[in-house]
């Protein structure tokens, strides 16, 4: 039975299926769409270029490890906090988004401190996730040279300009607003005499602001604030660097890729991503797929090879090592329900 969650992310799903058809269906391109012309340009991959986006994607996961050891106070340990980020990563593939709460939980079991600390640090690492994307992909609309070819000179490019500076506006206003309302933030959500927040918003405000201030813990030393964002950023251009040689990969769809196209790409499908059902997915290759073809007008048949391709890279290629890892340590993915649980009754017991 579908969670009330999954239910509106299928519901949108479908709405996006929907509304993609209808953009691509007026094309005589995709009318002649067949899948097995899919499956013909998929096996002309160049191996090199391939080989190079996958070695970036598992550097990836080693960048996230060192900086979830630095937003943990104390240090934690690497080994333990690498195989938590391998079973957490595979984990949030085989059940979607809730299986992000797997890598806290891992992490929390195996260093000191518990599970609550490292589900602030989760919080803040989803914070610079946020912060970083939005960084680059307004950057990109506001400075790129690239943005009038993109728009076939129509016009728009001035507008996209404002619209990638307004963005970098936002993300300044969203992280003042996070700096203060943990300065603020147990004085606006208040307390009853019982030391209890006074209704259920406030409540989860609340815990909200708790687990903001134990990912922030980490960030009480300037230099490890610094190791921090400069991390996130390089964590961020890897990703994009990876999805750059994964579209090179195909020697004809789009030869001069460019590293600022593939910012505004990992923008793009960092956001559809958001949007995934369990081992399906689902977003991340909608979007992926309008953004290639749409946008940067590459090929229908290429677009729905990358798009399936990027979607494998970054969702499964870490899923043997982690499966791997799961078994070694006799995990079953049948813990997301405890997690839940536990996390369910830790709140349950705050209130």
């Amino acid at each position: 039975m579908l969670s009330r969650r999954n239910l509106w992310v299928t519901l949108i799903l479908i709405a996006g299926t929907l509304l993609a058809w209808h953009f691509l269906g007026h094309s005589i391109e995709w009318r002649n769409f067949h899948w097995s012309q899919v499956w013909r340009t998929t096996r002309r991959l160049r191996p090199a270029p391939l080989l190079l986006a996958l070695g970036l994607t598992y550097f990836s996961y080693v960048l996230r490890t060192w900086r979830w050891q630095l937003l943990m106070s104390p240090t934690g340990d690497f080994w333990p906090i690498l195989r938590g980020t391998c079973i957490g990563f595979t984990g949030m593939a085989i059940m979607g988004r809730p299986g992000e709460l797997i890598r806290p939980y891992y992490i929390g079991r195996r260093q000191r401190g518990g599970i609550s600390p490292q589900l602030g640090v989760w919080v803040m690492e989803r914070t610079l996730d946020m912060g970083t994307v939005g960084l680059l992909f307004g950057l990109t609309l506001a400075l790129s040279p690239g943005i009038e070819n993109l728009t076939r000179k129509d016009g728009y490019a001035t507008a996209i300009h404002r619209a990638g500076l307004g963005l970098i506006v936002l993300l300044a206003i969203v992280f003042a607003g996070l700096a203060l309302l943990r300065r603020i933030g147990p004085r606006l959500v208040g307390a009853r005499p019982g030391g209890k927040p006074a209704g259920k918003l406030r409540r989860l405000l609340a815990q909200w602001v708790q687990e903001l201030d134990a990912g922030l813990i980490g960030f009480h030393s300037l230099p490890r604030l610094a190791w921090v964002v400069l991390l996130s950023l390089i964590l961020w251009l890897a990703i994009t660097l990876s999805l750059q040689w994964m579209v090179l990969a195909y020697p004809n769809m789009l030869p001069h890729f460019s590293f600022a196209q593939a910012i505004l790409l990992m923008g793009f499908t960092s956001a559809g991503s958001l949007l995934q059902l369990p081992a399906v997915g689902g977003g991340m290759q909608i979007v992926t797929l309008l953004v290639l073809n749409r946008i940067f007008h590459a090929p229908a048949v290429d677009s729905a090879s990358a798009a399936l391709l990027i979607w494998l890279v970054s969702f499964y290629a870490i899923a043997p090592f982690g499966l791997a890892m799961a078994g070694r340590e006799g995990l079953s993915w049948g813990m997301g329900k405890s997690i839940e649980a536990e996390k369910q009754h830790s709140e349950t017991v705050k209130q």
